[in-house]
């Protein structure tokens, strides 16, 4: 999988694909606190996640979830 980013990036990228294949209908706010990094960090990964195409949310925002699709 092609992470790119800071050293700081890719390691937030790593620990989001791992807590949301444990757990994927987990909300940024939910993210940023079991990972202790500011909610506008995980936004941020999660957004460039997705247009890399290595998460989709599928469903709504409200009762959804976000599939890995490459890890």
């Amino acid at each position: 999988m092609a992470l790119y980013g800071t050293v700081n990036g890719t390691v937030n990228r790593r620990r989001i694909l791992n807590a949301l294949s444990e757990a994927p209908k987990s909300t940024y706010d939910e993210l940023s606190e079991q990972l202790r990094i500011p909610r506008r960090t995980v936004a941020r990964e999660m957004r460039q996640l997705s247009d890399q195409g290595i998460i989709k949310r599928i469903g709504s925002d409200k009762s959804g979830y976000w599939e890995v699709i490459e890890e």
